[in-house]
């Protein structure tokens, strides 16, 4: 477990998913006792511009959903806070897309 600024990080995870499959990716964090507001988090695939596909799931929890998954959805997915015009990343996920997986 890493900190970052006082916000508990995790390590690199690595997830799999079929072409056609909905991508469905938690970023949870106590935003009350770091005293975030959840509009500040936000998802970004592969370092590039914010993601439109993020859902407030709970007071702690925002969800990147993507349906339909294909093979360039796959890569690096970075779940962090956007302050004063700097991404700071929290969580990343390696999401690799391919054929069926069991």
């Amino acid at each position: 477990m890493h900190f970052v600024s006082g916000v508990s990080t995790s390590q690199v995870k690595e997830v799999y998913i079929a072409v056609n499959d909905t991508l469905k990716l938690n970023c949870s964090l106590n935003a009350s006792i770091y005293n975030i507001h959840l509009a500040h988090v936000e998802w970004r695939h592969n370092a590039l511009t914010p993601i439109n596909f993020a859902y407030l799931l709970n007071n702690n929890t925002i969800q990147l959903r993507k349906n339909r998954t294909q093979y360039d959805d796959a890569g690096v997915y970075e779940c962090g806070l956007f302050n004063s015009s700097k991404f700071q990343s929290l969580q990343k996920i390696v999401v690799v897309v391919g054929g069926i997986f069991t």
